[in-house]
This record gives structure tokens, C-alpha cells and sequence, in this order.
């Protein structure tokens, strides 16, 4: 048996080292020929030709080769040489059909996974019916990303800041929304995921269905009109029973807000509007506000709404181009 069957066998097996690996990885880049007999394993088990599998063998050719050596036409050759040639080859035959199966599947070439990526911009929103049929809305400055492996065994994606989810229903297959630490796994429901990288809390609302949010070694089960919000800088999180469709409004340009944080309030019209607020009052930065805007309200009247909402302080806002002052 040839050294590089050998080392092939032992590669089927699981038993080569990193450096006889290394060793191998060698000798399939040393010629095409040497490729070309990996990828003939794979083309006779995935079309069932066993038999044409052993005819374009080394084995065989080693066969052929013994049996040539053997002829008449050739020098005698002692007995004991030959029994000597044929359990070496024998031995070649069955270790071969012994682990035929195992070859074929780990020198199977893997398939090349392909992404699709979704990305909104400032004040852009976006709609995307995915490969099973589930629709997703995608909010300002988010990004939403699979890959061609969707649906074959579950249906994963990953989201960076905000998307609603309206998932077709596939107990098979579950439905996973990565962000971060956080999974969360769905078969058929209705949700809302906030989960910009820029902000102090991500959350998912969950209007239909069912969703156990899974995170380290913990699991949580929401259940319809629930919030789930994970605070990133204590670890901790609450729920809470809230209007979730009020919380989804935003996929008709409608800006909600309930007992939110000037600060936080700022960043989702950063998202909206494409202009940049800038604190010269740190203080005001706690402030609490609860409404609602229209992505085509005016700034200009948003920002006196915000002074009107505050009567017990002083808001004073400055607008100079795209950039707003608060002091």
C-alpha cells in the first residue's frame, strides 16, 4: 500500500495528526490528478456507483497491476511473494469499502454559503418577504443579514437594530433572530426587535405567538403583549406588559415614545430626520418624555413641542443646518 494511501485511510478514519493533515493537504495541492481522485469519491456516492467508484480506484489499478506482474509473459515470481501481494492488496480492498462511507463525507468539498444583507440608511425603511415567506419591516440605520443556508434545517438571521417579524409558521424548522448574546426562537408569531449597538437597552415585543428568548445558560418565554428589555449596563433585565401595537407604529413613519430619556429620544430622531443633537446641558440628557411624532412632522415644530413638554425646565434648542444644539 502506498504511503499516501495510507495516510489517507487514517485521515477517512479520524486518526491523522495535524501534521500528517498538513501532510496531505500537501499532496492535494501538489496536482490536479490528485483532486481529481478525491472528487471521483464524491461523484459515485452521490449518483449510488459503488461499483464505478472501485473500477477508477488506486486499489484496482493496483490489481491490474498484480495480476500484469503475474502473467506468463513475466518472470517467474515465488509463491510466497505472491501470497505477500495478494493480502496487501486485500487489505487495501476492504479497508477502502470499510471506510467508503466515512471518505465520502469528509472529503465532500463544503458547499459555498452565500449572505444576503438587507441595510437601511437614515429615514429609509425597508420590507422583505424572506425564502419561507415570512415578511420582515426593517426600521432606519438597521441591518438584516441570512445566508443560503436559511430553511434547510432552521431558518436563522441576525438583526442590528430595529425589525418587526411576521414569521410563517414551520414547527420543523424553527425561526431564529440572532443579535449579540441573545437568540430568539420562534416556529409562527408576530414580534418586534429593537437592538441598535449605540444604545443602552435591546428589547423584543411580541405580539402573536410565541418567542423564548435564550441568552447564556437562561430562557425566557414571552408570552402576547409582552416586552422583554435587556439593560447593557447593569446585565439586568424586566418585562413588562405593555400596547405593542403602538410600539410597531413606526412601519407607517409614526414615532412613539413612552417615559424614554431625552438622550434615547434624540438617537431615534438622529434615525428619522438624519440630524445630529449635541448635549451643551448633560442634565437634560434624563429628562423623560411620552408621544409622538410623524417622519414629516418639521423639526422645527417637533423641537417646540419638546420645549412646551417641559415647562419645569428651561429646554432651549438651537438649530444650525443639520446639527441641534441643547442647553
Amino acid at each position: 500500500m502506498e504511503q499516501t494511501d495510507l495516510l489517507i485511510i487514517k485521515y477517512l478514519s479520524g486518526a491523522t495528526t495535524p501534521e500528517e493533515q498538513s501532510q496531505l493537504l500537501s499532496w492535494l495541492e501538489r496536482h490536479p490528478d490528485n483532486q481529481h481522485y478525491f472528487r471521483s469519491l464524491k461523484d459515485a456516492y452521490d449518483l449510488g456507483q459503488f461499483e464505478q467508484l472501485l473500477k477508477e480506484s488506486r486499489v484496482n489499478e493496483q490489481w491490474a497491476d498484480m495480476r500484469q506482474r503475474m502473467s506468463p509473459a513475466r518472470k517467474p515470481i515465488r509463491l510466497r511473494k505472491i501470497f505477500r501481494e495478494f493480502i496487501r492488496y486485500a487489505a487495501v480492498l476492504l479497508l477502502g469499502i470499510l471506510f467508503y462511507p466515512t471518505a465520502v463525507y469528509l472529503i465532500k468539498p463544503q458547499e459555498q454559503i452565500q449572505q444576503t444583507c438587507i441595510e437601511t440608511g437614515v429615514g429609509e425603511r425597508a420590507q422583505i418577504t424572506l425564502p419561507d415567506g415570512s415578511r420582515v419591516w426593517i426600521n432606519s440605520c438597521s441591518m438584516l443579514t441570512y445566508d443560503s443556508q436559511f430553511g434547510k434545517d432552521n431558518r436563522p438571521v441576525n438583526i442590528k437594530g430595529e425589525a418587526y417579524f411576521e414569521v410563517h409558521s414551520d414547527i420543523e424548522k424553527p425561526f431564529l433572530v440572532h443579535n449579540g448574546a441573545f437568540t430568539y426562537r420562534v416556529t409562527g408569531t408576530s414580534f418586534n426587535v429593537s437592538a441598535f449597538d449605540n444604545e443602552h437597552e435591546t428589547s423584543i415585543a411580541l405580539l402573536e405567538g410565541g418567542v423564548t428568548i435564550e441568552f447564556g445558560k437562561q430562557a425566557e418565554r414571552l408570552h402576547p403583549g409582552e416586552k422583554f428589555t435587556f439593560n447593557k449596563n447593569t446585565g439586568k433585565y424586566r418585562r413588562e406588559q405593555i400596547n405593542v401595537n403602538r410600539l410597531t407604529s413606526w412601519r407607517t413613519g409614526e414615532i412613539t415614545f413612552n417615559n424614554i430619556s431625552f438622550e434615547e429620544l434624540t438617537r431615534k430622531l438622529e434615525r428619522s430626520f438624519n440630524v445630529t443633537f449635541i448635549f451643551q446641558n448633560e442634565k437634560l440628557k434624563n429628562e423623560t418624555f411620552s408621544g409622538s411624532f410623524h417622519n414629516y412632522d418639521p423639526m422645527e415644530t417637533i423641537l417646540e413641542v419638546l420645549k412646551i413638554s417641559t415647562p419645569q425646565t428651561e429646554l432651549q434648542c438651537t438649530m444650525v443646518n443639520d446639527t441641534i444644539y441643547i442647553k
